[in-house]
């Protein structure tokens, strides 16, 4: 192999190293950020930067992991302490070993004071927030419901006029599709509201003898993507397009079989000095 091959791959490789280490540096640093309004953000340890203001829609997703003595005891205290902040507990499981998984609804404006509450109730394990700012997109949404507003009104002041049965029909179609338009705009801003009124915390309880440390992929996951699920979806996705290819590598794998040949062959016949490179 010539040398100006060798340097080649030599920077090829010094390039994907670099790539490496900016993705490492970009992950690491994103874990340790507060949550703030504008855009995601995350935030881990006992600050918790929760922003609650009239003028924009932020919407917070918590993650946290604690290790408890007592796993019912504190399951009970956290529900009740819920139930009067007038939070919900969405969905929950528990396990054999007492191990509680559970997805909560809070109010927004209690939610630093029911995550130290949280965090008071034994050791933490894990404590992720992340925060999106959705005001831009209910601004849309309410400025679209506005413009169909204004056409449903016009559409009714036609019916008014409207002197045919047939332009009656048209226009009392076109209204009942505006209508069902509105009440799907009015329906997309309930959500906006209540993502940012009620927060989502995604909690799981250990027990003092059920908790165990991250594996190594564990914390390889969580390093690169967030969280091992989100590994695992990208290893899923990457198989996929590798099985998607493999036809089309193969196909090319021979072409460029027959391609070296046919190469080889002539370089024979002509009696050069065979070099592929």
């Amino acid at each position: 192999m010539s040398s100006k091959v060798l340097k080649r791959m030599a920077t090829l490789a010094a390039l994907c190293l670099v790539i490496m280490l900016t993705l490492m540096a970009g992950c690491s640093s994103s874990k340790n950020g507060s949550a703030a309004p504008g855009g995601d953000a995350s935030s881990s340890g006992s600050g918790y930067d929760i922003v609650v203001t009239d003028g924009r829609l932020i919407v917070y997703n918590v993650t946290m992991s604690v290790t408890v003595e007592n796993v019912g005891e504190t399951m009970s205290q956290l529900r009740s302490r819920l139930r009067e902040i007038g939070g919900w507990e969405q969905s929950s499981r528990q396990r054999d070993d007492g191990y509680v998984y559970c997805v909560l609804r809070v109010p927004t404006t209690e939610l630093s004071g029911f995550l130290q509450q949280i965090e008071s109730s034994g050791s933490v394990n894990e404590s992720v927030i992340t925060s999106k700012d959705i005001t831009e997109k209910y601004s849309e949404v309410q400025k679209e419901k506005e413009i169909l507003l204004s056409y449903q009104t016009a559409l009714q002041q036609q019916l008014e006029q409207a002197t045919t049965f047939g332009e009656q029909r048209e226009i009392m179609y076109e209204l009942s599709r505006v209508s069902e338009q509105i009440k799907s705009y009015d329906k997309q801003l309930t959500q906006y509201e209540q993502l940012a009124d009620y927060s989502t915390v995604t909690l799981s309880v250990y027990g003092a003898e059920t908790y165990e440390e991250p594996s190594y992929w564990d914390r390889l996951g969580a390093v690169f993507f967030g969280s091992t699920s989100s590994l695992g979806t990208v290893v899923g996705v990457v198989l996929q397009i590798i099985a998607a290819l493999l036809p089309y590598a193969l196909l090319i794998a021979a072409i460029f079989g027959i391609v070296v040949l046919i190469i080889f062959i002539s370089c024979k016949i002509r009696k050069k000095k065979f070099d592929l490179f």
